[in-house]
């Protein structure tokens, strides 16, 4: 049984009926569910500081979106290595998760990777430095590689039929 830490009625609560709802109530936290609960709130904020950066209203996000991706897959690659079972398993969890929406390199919708090669700060080498962080296969990194380069001299060329003065600038 669990002290009350300045409240009297914390353990009490727990041991009543929830008449409301005609449910049982479990009974107050454990130990381990506050073990649980630390390990989580760890994820959380991954998740928490990607949300806060995409759900801006007034600054473009484009090119944030792949540095956060890679951010969480870094994180969550670290976790799944922990030495602490519960760690590991909360992260081997979540992992398959984003592995699902974010686990093929070559599933990554382009036009975030070119957001970040036009992204003045980074440039082609940064974008291969990023994607070898998350793909093991150098093959499928050079190839994402050199179709994001083949897309921009594509985009390029068209830029530069439809407006040939302005391409010679």
């Amino acid at each position: 049984m669990l002290e009350d830490d300045g409240d009297p009625h914390f353990v009490g609560y727990f041991m009543d009926d929830d008449v409301e709802n005609k449910k049982k109530r479990v009974g107050p936290p454990t130990s381990n569910d506050w073990d649980c609960a630390r390990v989580l709130i760890k994820f959380l904020k991954l998740y928490y500081e990607a949300t806060l950066k995409f759900s801006r209203s007034k600054v473009v996000t484009s090119h944030q979106a792949f540095h956060q991706m890679c951010a969480i897959f870094v994180q969550l690659q670290k976790f799944c290595r922990s030495e602490d079972s519960l760690m590991k398993n909360v992260a081997t969890s979540m992992k398959r998760k984003f592995d699902k929406y974010w686990g093929k390199v070559e599933d990554i919708n382009k036009l975030l990777l070119i957001a970040i090669v036009l992204d003045p700060r980074y440039k082609m080498e940064y974008l291969l430095f990023s994607l070898s962080d998350i793909e093991s296969n150098p093959s499928k990194v050079n190839e994402l590689h050199k179709g994001v380069k083949d897309f921009l001299i594509h985009m390029y060329d068209v830029y530069k039929v439809a407006d040939p003065l302005a391409a010679q600038g």
